[in-house]
């Protein structure tokens, strides 16, 4: 049986799976590699059907590569931003500041989704959905519209963390994120990613979808250790990375350590620690619902600021 080359012109109506990203335009959406799939070319593209990515914009916008929105003002289109809440260590609040950057979003009248890639499902759980306990074997899926859910907090849609374990290739490996959040690109403005404590097979996509990266630090040697490690890491890449903007989070001031790492980076913005966040699960609300006012709740408006300033800027 001998392996099938097609052409990007065959793609233009019957894309196919694909070991290399060609760049995408509205003339060509479509992606070749050279793929033994049952000997004909008529049966490799029926494979690729039911994983057929959305089209671009045609209004004549600039076309790149992996494009999540029209880039043509005139046409009225909107870009979807991500924005990812990260740390190769747990146990630094990325948790609570995804779920209440999610919640400024809203108040921003943003469209906007959570998307809880970290397997325990902390903010699966404030949101008001328990994780379920997999079973063995799932059944792989290839869109996130299976899995998108309204949340308990109005205007708010959540993938919940059990839904990775479903969007897995046949070597149980994660599908590539942002080819996934191409197909619903239209729907929002901003996603927000609770990510995992993890250096690994999902760090690169990571960096591939997000478009600013918000690295929660607390001010102690391991912490800022990750924060070296993670910054080493976007430099190593071979490709543009996007920003990562540090923060200091569950500051107690009466430590000298985080009064000393305050005081070297006076800037950075630094969420204290406050008791509120620790009711967030059990009450299912956001910090600026259970202490409005509160210092923690005014860092974490301060830091949706200076999150958008950025996602602005990157825009022009």
């Amino acid at each position: 049986m001998r392996p099938v080359a097609v052409s990007l012109a065959d793609t233009a109506s019957h894309p196919v799976h694909t070991r290399q990203w060609a760049p995408v335009t509205p003339a060509n959406w479509g992606r070749a590699w050279t793929k033994r799939i049952g000997g004909t070319r008529a049966n490799a593209s029926r494979c690729s059907q039911r994983n057929r990515p959305a089209p671009p914009c045609t209004c004549g916008g600039e076309a790149g590569r992996f494009m999540l929105h029209c880039s043509n003002p005139a046409a009225g289109g909107r870009a979807i931003k991500t924005v990812a809440s990260y740390n190769i260590k747990g146990g630094v609040g990325k948790t609570a500041i995804a779920v209440n950057l999610a919640r400024s979003s809203l108040a921003s009248r943003h469209r906007t989704l959570l998307w809880d890639l970290d397997e325990q499902g902390g903010a699966s759980t404030i949101l008001g959905h328990m994780p379920a306990i997999a079973r063995r074997r799932v059944r792989r899926t290839y869109q996130l519209t299976d899995h998108i859910t309204p949340s308990a907090w109005t205007g708010l849609d959540l993938i919940p963390a059990d839904a990775l374990l479903h969007l897995v290739d046949r070597h149980d490996r994660p599908r590539h994120l942002r080819e996934l959040l191409q197909r619903i690109a239209s729907s929002y403005d901003r996603v927000i990613v609770d990510c995992p404590p993890t250096l690994g097979l999902l760090t690169e996509q990571i960096f591939e979808m997000a478009d600013l990266i918000i690295v929660p630090v607390v001010p102690s040697s391991l912490s800022m250790t990750a924060l070296a490690q993670l910054q080493a890491y976007a430099q190593g890449r071979d490709r543009p990375s996007p920003e990562l903007l540090p923060v200091f989070s569950m500051v107690d001031r009466r430590r000298t350590a985080h009064r000393e790492a305050l005081e070297a980076a006076p800037k950075q913005t630094a969420i204290p620690y406050a008791a509120a966040m620790e009711r967030m699960a059990a009450t299912g609300l956001p910090i600026a619902e259970i202490a409005p006012g509160s210092p923690a709740a005014r860092s974490l408006a301060a830091l949706w600021k200076a999150a958008e300033k950025r996602l602005a800027k990157s825009e022009k």
